[in-house]
């Protein structure tokens, strides 16, 4: 595995852990299932910044 290969691994399992936390905390405020608000996040992307990096999601509402 290249050094290119295992980067894109790493945000590709980082930004499911993000998913997944995201959608615990929705279930939390919500009410409902980890899994019904699962469903609701539908996009993480990090951002690589100068000095942090920037997380941006996407989800029904």
């Amino acid at each position: 595995m290249s050094e290119g290969d295992r980067k894109v691994a790493v945000e590709i399992a980082t930004a499911d852990l993000v998913k997944d936390l995201v959608a615990q905390i929705t279930a939390l405020q919500e009410q409902k299932t980890v899994e019904e608000a699962r469903g609701t996040v539908t996009t993480v992307a990090l951002e690589k910044k100068k000095n942090y990096v920037k997380l941006v999601l996407g989800y029904f509402a």
